[in-house]
């Protein structure tokens, strides 16, 4: 399966906010990368990757409704191989005294103020509307002058009409 570029990032900033939310270090944010020293392990408890792929699905509808989204095993493929270091608890589980638990909700909360994506639409949105907006004024401009030259020649034209009458007399 292949994706648009689009489609890995909306889930790179997905898990990236989602981390930011529970991790302990910005390290622990970060996708990993070949070359990267090895993350500390960030075990998430209270949440599974079915929780935590809808709440995924619930951030890829809210950002932009109707857009196509990673299915559950692309997802999980996707996360194992950019944030290998975070990892699931089971109820079974005992953690280690080196690895770093914290807590975590069912869902994480969307704040669309800090989505780099929807800045990024939102700037160019308000770009395009404020160079309508000037191209507009400028039309209105353009406008006022052709009607000011048009009073002007007609204001002239009167006066010239006025001129023949009195000279005629």
């Amino acid at each position: 399966n292949t994706f648009t570029l689009d489609i890995y990032k909306h889930a790179t900033n997905f898990l990236k906010e989602y981390l930011k939310q529970h991790a302990s270090s910005p390290k622990d944010v970060q996708p990993s990368g070949e070359g990267k020293k090895a993350s500390k392990t960030v075990i998430i408890q209270g949440d599974s990757r079915k929780h935590l792929f809808e709440a995924y699905k619930e951030y890829g509808e809210i950002l932009e409704p109707g857009v196509k989204l990673m299915g559950y095993s692309t997802f999980r493929a996707f996360m194992k191989d950019q944030f290998p270091h975070v990892k699931f608890a089971t109820k079974k589980q005992e953690l280690p005294k080196d690895m770093v638990p914290f807590r975590s909700g069912k869902c994480m909360t969307y704040d669309k103020n800090k989505d780099p994506i929807r800045i990024q639409q939102e700037k160019e949105k308000a770009d395009a509307k404020k160079a309508a907006m000037e191209q507009k004024k400028k039309e209105e401009h353009e406008r006022e002058q052709q009607a000011q030259q048009q009073a002007q020649q007609q204001q002239q034209v009167q006066q010239q009409q006025q001129q023949q009458q009195q000279q005629q007399q």
